[in-house]
Protein backbone atom coordinates (compact mmCIF):
# COMPACT_ATOMS: atom_id res chain seq x y z
CA UNK A 1 0.00 0.00 0.00
CA UNK A 2 3.08 2.49 0.78
CA UNK A 3 4.24 1.91 -2.31
CA UNK A 4 1.55 2.28 -4.36
CA UNK A 5 0.99 5.82 -2.41
CA UNK A 6 4.79 6.51 -3.13
CA UNK A 7 3.78 5.68 -7.04
CA UNK A 8 0.73 7.91 -6.99
CA UNK A 9 2.62 10.98 -5.43
CA UNK A 10 5.42 10.41 -8.04
CA UNK A 11 3.58 10.61 -10.94
CA UNK A 12 1.39 13.44 -9.59
CA UNK A 13 4.97 15.45 -8.84
CA UNK A 14 6.13 14.54 -12.50
CA UNK A 15 2.88 15.43 -13.89
CA UNK A 16 3.02 19.22 -11.58
CA UNK A 17 6.59 19.53 -13.16
CA UNK A 18 5.28 18.96 -16.96
CA UNK A 19 2.29 21.22 -16.34
CA UNK A 20 4.34 24.08 -14.87
CA UNK A 21 6.99 23.90 -17.68
CA UNK A 22 6.63 27.11 -20.35
CA UNK A 23 6.63 24.04 -23.53
CA UNK A 24 2.93 23.15 -21.84
CA UNK A 25 1.75 26.78 -21.02
CA UNK A 26 -1.33 28.09 -21.77
CA UNK A 27 0.32 31.05 -22.64
CA UNK A 28 2.08 30.88 -26.17
CA UNK A 29 5.99 31.67 -26.20
CA UNK A 30 7.18 34.41 -28.25
CA UNK A 31 10.20 33.92 -30.64
CA UNK A 32 12.92 35.92 -32.04
CA UNK A 33 15.65 33.87 -34.25
CA UNK A 34 18.60 36.19 -35.15
CA UNK A 35 20.77 35.20 -38.26
CA UNK A 36 24.34 37.18 -38.80
CA UNK A 37 25.61 36.85 -42.19
CA UNK A 38 29.27 35.15 -42.52
CA UNK A 39 29.86 35.31 -38.44
CA UNK A 40 32.25 32.24 -37.40
CA UNK A 41 32.03 31.07 -33.89
CA UNK A 42 35.76 31.21 -33.47
CA UNK A 43 35.86 35.39 -33.22
CA UNK A 44 33.56 35.81 -30.56
CA UNK A 45 34.62 36.13 -26.90
CA UNK A 46 32.07 33.61 -25.44
CA UNK A 47 33.61 30.62 -28.14
CA UNK A 48 37.53 31.59 -26.76
CA UNK A 49 38.22 34.31 -29.35
CA UNK A 50 40.99 36.70 -27.58
CA UNK A 51 39.32 39.82 -28.86
CA UNK A 52 36.35 41.67 -26.76
CA UNK A 53 34.34 41.32 -30.24
CA UNK A 54 31.16 40.50 -28.48
CA UNK A 55 30.05 41.57 -25.29
CA UNK A 56 26.06 41.69 -25.76
CA UNK A 57 26.13 37.80 -27.47
CA UNK A 58 28.27 36.91 -24.37
CA UNK A 59 25.81 38.03 -21.95
CA UNK A 60 23.16 36.00 -24.26
CA UNK A 61 25.21 32.96 -24.15
CA UNK A 62 25.27 33.30 -20.28
CA UNK A 63 21.50 32.52 -20.42
CA UNK A 64 22.03 30.32 -22.94
CA UNK A 65 22.65 26.79 -24.25
CA UNK A 66 25.80 27.18 -26.53
CA UNK A 67 26.30 24.80 -28.99
CA UNK A 68 30.08 24.52 -29.81
CA UNK A 69 29.61 22.03 -32.82
CA UNK A 70 27.15 23.55 -35.16
CA UNK A 71 27.00 22.66 -38.55
CA UNK A 72 25.17 25.17 -41.26
CA UNK A 73 23.37 23.07 -43.79
CA UNK A 74 24.87 25.41 -46.82
CA UNK A 75 28.02 27.18 -47.45
CA UNK A 76 26.07 30.16 -48.65
CA UNK A 77 22.82 32.26 -47.69
CA UNK A 78 20.28 31.37 -50.22
CA UNK A 79 20.61 27.83 -49.26
CA UNK A 80 21.05 28.05 -45.57
CA UNK A 81 18.14 30.73 -45.01
CA UNK A 82 15.47 28.22 -46.08
CA UNK A 83 17.15 24.80 -44.27
CA UNK A 84 16.51 27.25 -41.05
CA UNK A 85 12.87 28.19 -41.80
CA UNK A 86 12.10 24.96 -43.06
CA UNK A 87 13.87 22.36 -40.92
CA UNK A 88 14.88 20.72 -44.31
CA UNK A 89 18.08 20.13 -46.27
CA UNK A 90 18.78 22.19 -49.85
CA UNK A 91 17.82 19.08 -51.53
CA UNK A 92 14.61 18.88 -50.10
CA UNK A 93 13.47 22.64 -50.22
CA UNK A 94 15.07 22.91 -53.36
CA UNK A 95 16.00 26.58 -53.25
CA UNK A 96 18.87 26.86 -55.45
CA UNK A 97 20.89 29.96 -57.97
CA UNK A 98 18.52 32.63 -55.99
CA UNK A 99 15.67 31.74 -58.36
CA UNK A 100 14.36 28.30 -57.96
CA UNK A 101 11.46 28.46 -55.38
CA UNK A 102 10.77 25.77 -52.96
CA UNK A 103 9.19 22.66 -52.47
CA UNK A 104 5.87 23.33 -52.24
CA UNK A 105 4.85 19.87 -50.42
CA UNK A 106 6.95 22.23 -47.49
CA UNK A 107 6.42 25.40 -45.16
CA UNK A 108 7.93 27.82 -43.59
CA UNK A 109 7.93 28.20 -40.05
CA UNK A 110 6.24 31.75 -40.71
CA UNK A 111 3.21 29.33 -42.50
CA UNK A 112 2.96 26.86 -39.75
CA UNK A 113 2.74 29.39 -36.89
CA UNK A 114 0.73 32.24 -38.51
CA UNK A 115 -2.74 29.98 -38.41
CA UNK A 116 -1.46 29.92 -34.72
CA UNK A 117 -2.35 33.15 -33.24
CA UNK A 118 1.27 34.41 -34.11
CA UNK A 119 2.11 37.90 -35.82
CA UNK A 120 4.74 36.72 -37.53
CA UNK A 121 7.73 39.01 -39.35
CA UNK A 122 10.68 38.66 -41.17
CA UNK A 123 13.56 41.24 -41.26
CA UNK A 124 16.58 41.35 -43.95
CA UNK A 125 19.08 43.69 -46.13
CA UNK A 126 20.11 40.92 -47.91
CA UNK A 127 17.96 41.88 -51.09
CA UNK A 128 17.99 38.47 -52.68
CA UNK A 129 16.37 36.13 -50.43
CA UNK A 130 13.22 37.54 -51.82
CA UNK A 131 13.83 35.39 -54.80
CA UNK A 132 14.09 32.11 -52.55
CA UNK A 133 10.63 31.76 -52.21
CA UNK A 134 10.26 31.77 -48.51
CA UNK A 135 8.20 35.07 -48.94
CA UNK A 136 4.27 34.61 -48.50
CA UNK A 137 0.82 36.32 -47.41
CA UNK A 138 1.20 34.80 -43.93
CA UNK A 139 3.94 37.18 -43.21
CA UNK A 140 5.60 40.62 -42.54
CA UNK A 141 8.28 40.82 -45.17
CA UNK A 142 10.34 43.79 -44.29
CA UNK A 143 13.43 43.09 -46.96
CA UNK A 144 16.02 46.45 -47.51
CA UNK A 145 18.29 46.63 -50.07
CA UNK A 146 22.11 47.23 -49.57
CA UNK A 147 22.09 50.51 -51.69
CA UNK A 148 25.61 50.78 -51.67
CA UNK A 149 28.08 48.16 -50.28
CA UNK A 150 30.90 49.86 -50.15
CA UNK A 151 29.55 52.38 -47.46
CA UNK A 152 29.51 51.98 -43.90
CA UNK A 153 27.05 49.20 -42.76
CA UNK A 154 24.50 51.57 -41.42
CA UNK A 155 21.60 49.02 -42.86
CA UNK A 156 21.80 46.85 -39.27
CA UNK A 157 21.07 49.94 -37.36
CA UNK A 158 18.21 50.93 -39.14
CA UNK A 159 16.55 47.26 -39.34
CA UNK A 160 17.17 46.70 -35.63
CA UNK A 161 15.41 50.29 -34.80
CA UNK A 162 12.31 49.19 -37.30
CA UNK A 163 11.97 45.78 -35.84
CA UNK A 164 12.34 46.86 -32.14
CA UNK A 165 9.46 49.98 -33.67
CA UNK A 166 7.65 47.11 -35.20
CA UNK A 167 7.60 44.79 -31.56
CA UNK A 168 6.35 47.71 -29.51
CA UNK A 169 3.36 48.20 -31.85
CA UNK A 170 2.25 44.61 -31.38
CA UNK A 171 -0.16 43.82 -28.73
CA UNK A 172 0.88 42.12 -25.67
CA UNK A 173 -1.64 39.08 -25.78
CA UNK A 174 -0.58 38.42 -29.55
CA UNK A 175 2.44 35.78 -29.74
CA UNK A 176 5.35 37.22 -32.42
CA UNK A 177 7.42 35.17 -34.42
CA UNK A 178 10.60 37.29 -35.53
CA UNK A 179 12.91 36.39 -37.41
CA UNK A 180 16.05 39.39 -38.66
CA UNK A 181 18.59 38.76 -40.60
CA UNK A 182 21.74 41.14 -39.87
CA UNK A 183 24.38 41.40 -42.68
CA UNK A 184 26.84 42.22 -39.99
CA UNK A 185 30.96 40.32 -41.11
CA UNK A 186 29.82 39.87 -44.89
CA UNK A 187 32.59 41.47 -46.74
CA UNK A 188 33.76 44.23 -47.23
CA UNK A 189 34.34 44.88 -43.88
CA UNK A 190 33.33 48.02 -43.82
CA UNK A 191 31.18 48.54 -40.67
CA UNK A 192 31.05 52.42 -39.84
CA UNK A 193 33.17 54.20 -36.67
CA UNK A 194 34.24 54.21 -33.95
CA UNK A 195 34.10 49.98 -35.06
CA UNK A 196 36.21 50.51 -37.86
CA UNK A 197 39.42 51.09 -36.30
CA UNK A 198 38.58 49.10 -33.12
CA UNK A 199 40.71 46.65 -33.43
CA UNK A 200 43.76 48.09 -36.53
CA UNK A 201 46.38 48.26 -33.90
CA UNK A 202 45.29 45.41 -31.47
CA UNK A 203 48.33 43.09 -30.91
CA UNK A 204 46.16 39.97 -31.95
CA UNK A 205 47.45 38.90 -34.91
CA UNK A 206 47.52 35.43 -37.44
CA UNK A 207 50.48 34.49 -38.84
CA UNK A 208 49.80 34.99 -42.22
CA UNK A 209 51.76 36.89 -44.76
CA UNK A 210 51.01 39.40 -47.31
CA UNK A 211 48.38 38.39 -50.31
CA UNK A 212 48.45 40.32 -53.51
CA UNK A 213 45.39 41.89 -54.68
CA UNK A 214 43.37 40.22 -57.20
CA UNK A 215 41.97 41.74 -61.02
CA UNK A 216 39.01 40.11 -60.21
CA UNK A 217 36.15 41.58 -57.95
CA UNK A 218 35.13 38.72 -55.68
CA UNK A 219 38.15 36.55 -56.68
CA UNK A 220 39.50 34.99 -53.09
CA UNK A 221 41.65 32.00 -54.26
CA UNK A 222 44.77 32.93 -53.04
CA UNK A 223 44.11 36.83 -53.47
CA UNK A 224 42.40 39.42 -51.46
CA UNK A 225 39.26 40.43 -53.60
CA UNK A 226 39.35 43.40 -55.52
CA UNK A 227 35.72 44.16 -53.80
CA UNK A 228 37.16 43.84 -50.51
CA UNK A 229 40.96 45.74 -50.70
CA UNK A 230 41.05 48.83 -49.33
CA UNK A 231 44.24 51.28 -50.50
CA UNK A 232 46.47 48.54 -51.94
CA UNK A 233 46.88 47.61 -48.41
CA UNK A 234 48.19 43.51 -48.74
CA UNK A 235 48.09 42.51 -45.08
CA UNK A 236 45.64 40.06 -44.51
CA UNK A 237 45.42 40.95 -40.57
CA UNK A 238 44.43 44.68 -41.66
CA UNK A 239 41.00 42.71 -43.06
CA UNK A 240 40.91 40.34 -40.25
CA UNK A 241 40.74 43.36 -38.10
CA UNK A 242 38.12 45.14 -40.04
CA UNK A 243 36.11 41.90 -39.66
CA UNK A 244 36.17 41.82 -36.26
CA UNK A 245 34.96 45.43 -36.19
CA UNK A 246 32.25 44.09 -38.64
CA UNK A 247 31.36 41.40 -35.29
CA UNK A 248 31.43 44.07 -32.61
CA UNK A 249 29.41 46.77 -35.02
CA UNK A 250 26.60 43.88 -35.73
CA UNK A 251 26.88 42.61 -31.54
CA UNK A 252 25.97 46.38 -30.82
CA UNK A 253 22.63 45.98 -32.89
CA UNK A 254 21.74 42.15 -30.82
CA UNK A 255 22.41 44.51 -28.00
CA UNK A 256 20.00 46.94 -29.24
CA UNK A 257 17.62 44.19 -30.19
CA UNK A 258 17.73 42.61 -27.03
CA UNK A 259 16.89 45.81 -25.08
CA UNK A 260 13.88 46.14 -26.69
CA UNK A 261 12.77 43.33 -25.61
CA UNK A 262 13.69 43.82 -22.01
CA UNK A 263 11.88 47.05 -22.19
CA UNK A 264 8.68 45.70 -23.68
CA UNK A 265 9.07 43.04 -20.68
CA UNK A 266 9.31 40.31 -23.16
CA UNK A 267 12.73 39.16 -23.05
CA UNK A 268 11.91 36.56 -19.85
CA UNK A 269 10.06 34.93 -21.73
CA UNK A 270 10.86 34.64 -25.26
CA UNK A 271 12.50 31.85 -27.18
CA UNK A 272 15.84 33.33 -28.55
CA UNK A 273 17.74 31.59 -30.76
CA UNK A 274 20.79 33.03 -32.37
CA UNK A 275 23.20 32.00 -35.05
CA UNK A 276 25.13 32.44 -38.35
CA UNK A 277 24.17 31.72 -42.25
CA UNK A 278 27.63 30.10 -42.81
CA UNK A 279 31.13 31.52 -42.04
CA UNK A 280 33.78 33.22 -43.75
CA UNK A 281 37.56 31.95 -45.14
CA UNK A 282 39.98 34.49 -43.53
CA UNK A 283 43.34 32.97 -44.85
CA UNK A 284 42.77 29.24 -44.20
CA UNK A 285 43.03 27.49 -46.98
CA UNK A 286 44.54 30.33 -48.70
CA UNK A 287 41.13 31.15 -49.64
CA UNK A 288 40.38 35.00 -48.13
CA UNK A 289 37.51 36.89 -47.64
CA UNK A 290 34.64 34.92 -48.95
CA UNK A 291 32.56 32.03 -48.20
CA UNK A 292 31.12 29.37 -50.55
CA UNK A 293 33.56 29.23 -53.20
CA UNK A 294 35.11 27.35 -54.58
CA UNK A 295 36.23 25.35 -51.95
CA UNK A 296 33.42 25.89 -49.90
CA UNK A 297 33.39 22.75 -47.73
CA UNK A 298 35.94 23.41 -44.90
CA UNK A 299 35.12 23.85 -41.46
CA UNK A 300 35.62 27.89 -41.70
CA UNK A 301 32.46 28.30 -44.05
CA UNK A 302 30.05 25.75 -42.55
CA UNK A 303 31.01 26.16 -38.79
CA UNK A 304 28.59 28.41 -36.83
CA UNK A 305 27.51 29.86 -33.56
CA UNK A 306 24.08 28.84 -32.09
CA UNK A 307 22.68 30.13 -29.13
CA UNK A 308 19.34 28.62 -27.98
CA UNK A 309 18.22 30.88 -24.37
CA UNK A 310 15.02 29.10 -23.49
CA UNK A 311 11.54 30.66 -22.41
CA UNK A 312 10.91 30.86 -18.85
CA UNK A 313 13.54 29.66 -15.82
CA UNK A 314 15.86 26.89 -17.70
CA UNK A 315 19.11 25.59 -17.96
CA UNK A 316 21.13 28.40 -19.00
CA UNK A 317 25.11 28.55 -19.53
CA UNK A 318 24.86 25.35 -20.60
CA UNK A 319 27.49 23.74 -23.00
CA UNK A 320 27.17 21.37 -25.82
CA UNK A 321 30.17 20.02 -27.39
CA UNK A 322 27.52 17.03 -29.52
CA UNK A 323 27.58 17.75 -33.28
CA UNK A 324 24.22 19.18 -34.35
CA UNK A 325 22.83 21.22 -37.61
CA UNK A 326 21.05 24.12 -38.37
CA UNK A 327 18.27 22.15 -39.91
CA UNK A 328 17.68 21.45 -35.79
CA UNK A 329 16.60 24.93 -35.51
CA UNK A 330 12.92 24.64 -36.90
CA UNK A 331 11.90 21.62 -34.70
CA UNK A 332 13.13 23.27 -31.58
CA UNK A 333 11.25 26.30 -32.23
CA UNK A 334 7.96 24.05 -32.94
CA UNK A 335 8.46 21.98 -29.44
CA UNK A 336 9.34 25.24 -27.88
CA UNK A 337 5.76 26.69 -28.40
CA UNK A 338 3.92 23.28 -27.89
CA UNK A 339 3.48 22.20 -32.03
CA UNK A 340 4.74 19.00 -33.38
CA UNK A 341 6.85 19.30 -36.05
CA UNK A 342 5.89 18.08 -39.83
CA UNK A 343 7.14 14.43 -41.03
CA UNK A 344 9.18 16.36 -43.87
CA UNK A 345 11.37 18.15 -41.54
CA UNK A 346 15.12 16.62 -41.07
CA UNK A 347 16.31 18.27 -37.84
CA UNK A 348 15.17 17.38 -34.67
CA UNK A 349 14.81 19.51 -31.54
CA UNK A 350 17.22 20.71 -29.58
CA UNK A 351 15.42 20.29 -26.27
CA UNK A 352 16.32 16.64 -25.75
CA UNK A 353 19.86 18.41 -24.15
CA UNK A 354 17.73 19.66 -21.69
CA UNK A 355 14.75 17.14 -21.02
CA UNK A 356 15.06 13.77 -19.53
CA UNK A 357 14.72 10.75 -20.75
CA UNK A 358 15.61 11.88 -24.58
CA UNK A 359 18.53 11.48 -26.86
CA UNK A 360 19.48 13.63 -30.15
CA UNK A 361 19.32 10.69 -32.13
CA UNK A 362 21.74 12.23 -34.87
CA UNK A 363 25.54 10.98 -35.17
CA UNK A 364 26.07 12.69 -38.57
CA UNK A 365 25.53 16.50 -40.16
CA UNK A 366 25.04 17.33 -43.71
CA UNK A 367 25.79 20.84 -45.90
CA UNK A 368 25.65 21.61 -49.19
CA UNK A 369 26.34 23.68 -51.98
CA UNK A 370 23.59 22.87 -54.85
CA UNK A 371 24.35 25.80 -56.25
CA UNK A 372 28.18 24.74 -56.81
CA UNK A 373 27.62 21.19 -56.93
CA UNK A 374 29.74 20.01 -53.11
CA UNK A 375 28.18 18.33 -50.52
CA UNK A 376 29.78 18.05 -46.69
CA UNK A 377 29.09 14.71 -44.59
CA UNK A 378 30.39 15.04 -41.19
CA UNK A 379 30.48 12.28 -38.36
CA UNK A 380 32.31 10.71 -35.73
CA UNK A 381 35.12 13.19 -36.10
CA UNK A 382 35.41 12.78 -39.83
CA UNK A 383 34.30 14.49 -42.71
CA UNK A 384 33.78 13.69 -46.28
CA UNK A 385 33.38 16.12 -49.09
CA UNK A 386 32.15 15.34 -52.61
CA UNK A 387 32.84 18.06 -55.75
CA UNK A 388 30.22 16.42 -57.77
CA UNK A 389 30.52 18.00 -60.73
CA UNK A 390 34.69 17.19 -61.13
CA UNK A 391 33.64 14.06 -59.27
CA UNK A 392 36.49 15.25 -56.84
CA UNK A 393 36.30 13.70 -53.07
CA UNK A 394 38.20 14.52 -49.27
CA UNK A 395 38.68 12.77 -46.50
CA UNK A 396 39.87 14.21 -43.55
CA UNK A 397 40.29 12.95 -39.71
CA UNK A 398 39.03 16.17 -37.77
CA UNK A 399 40.33 14.96 -34.47
CA UNK A 400 43.99 14.56 -35.80
CA UNK A 401 43.95 16.89 -38.37
CA UNK A 402 41.48 20.07 -37.38
CA UNK A 403 43.01 22.59 -39.82
CA UNK A 404 42.07 19.87 -42.76
CA UNK A 405 45.28 20.10 -44.35
CA UNK A 406 45.92 16.42 -45.24
CA UNK A 407 43.21 14.76 -47.57
CA UNK A 408 43.27 11.05 -46.59
CA UNK A 409 41.31 9.52 -49.61
CA UNK A 410 44.53 7.46 -50.83
CA UNK A 411 45.49 6.94 -47.48
CA UNK A 412 42.72 5.41 -45.83
CA UNK A 413 40.30 3.87 -48.76
CA UNK A 414 38.78 1.92 -45.48
CA UNK A 415 36.75 4.72 -43.67
CA UNK A 416 36.33 6.54 -47.06
CA UNK A 417 34.14 3.66 -48.22
CA UNK A 418 32.62 3.45 -45.15
CA UNK A 419 31.26 7.26 -45.11
CA UNK A 420 30.38 7.35 -48.59
CA UNK A 421 28.37 4.69 -48.25
CA UNK A 422 26.57 6.07 -45.69
CA UNK A 423 26.13 9.48 -47.32
CA UNK A 424 24.74 7.10 -50.34
CA UNK A 425 22.37 5.74 -48.15
CA UNK A 426 21.29 9.25 -46.95
CA UNK A 427 20.81 10.51 -50.14
CA UNK A 428 17.82 9.06 -51.15
CA UNK A 429 16.14 10.01 -47.71
CA UNK A 430 16.69 13.42 -48.03
CA UNK A 431 16.03 14.57 -51.70
CA UNK A 432 12.66 15.72 -52.44
CA UNK A 433 10.24 13.83 -55.45
CA UNK A 434 8.68 17.07 -56.35
CA UNK A 435 10.51 18.52 -59.53
CA UNK A 436 11.99 22.47 -59.25
CA UNK A 437 10.28 24.84 -60.33
CA UNK A 438 11.61 28.33 -61.86
CA UNK A 439 10.69 31.24 -60.87
CA UNK A 440 10.11 34.06 -64.17
CA UNK A 441 13.00 36.31 -62.61
CA UNK A 442 15.16 37.66 -65.58
CA UNK A 443 18.49 35.80 -66.25
CA UNK A 444 19.96 39.53 -66.74
CA UNK A 445 18.14 40.61 -62.51
CA UNK A 446 19.73 37.74 -61.40
CA UNK A 447 23.14 38.33 -62.47
CA UNK A 448 22.66 41.80 -61.21
CA UNK A 449 21.40 40.54 -57.85
CA UNK A 450 24.23 37.91 -57.35
CA UNK A 451 27.47 40.75 -58.23
CA UNK A 452 26.09 42.97 -56.19
CA UNK A 453 25.74 40.28 -53.20
CA UNK A 454 29.27 39.27 -53.65
CA UNK A 455 28.58 35.99 -55.30
CA UNK A 456 28.96 36.76 -59.04
CA UNK A 457 31.42 38.61 -61.05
Amino acid sequence: MVRKITLVLFFVLIASAICASPYFSKKKTNVVIIVIDSLRPDHLSCYGYPRNTSPNIDQLAQKSIQFTQAISASGWTFESVPSILTGTYPPMHQVRKIHDLRNPGIDTLFRILNPKGYKCAFWSNQGGIRYTGIEDALTEFHIKDMYNRYEPLTLDQELVIETRSWIERQKKNKPLFVYIHLHGPHAPYRPPSPYKDMFIKDIHRKPLESVPISVEEFNGDGFIPLSSAENNITDPNYYIARYDGAIAYADAQVGRLLGGLKDRGLFDDTLIILTADHGEYLGEHKLYFNHGEPRGGFEENIKVPLLIKLPGKNPANKIITRQVSLVDIAPTVLESVGLHRPSYMQGESLLCFVKPFRDYAKDYALSFFENKTWIVFRAAGWKLIHNYADDFWQLYDLKKDPGENHNLINDNPEKFAELRQRLDALKGRITASTPDKKSPVSEEKLKEDLKSLGYAQ
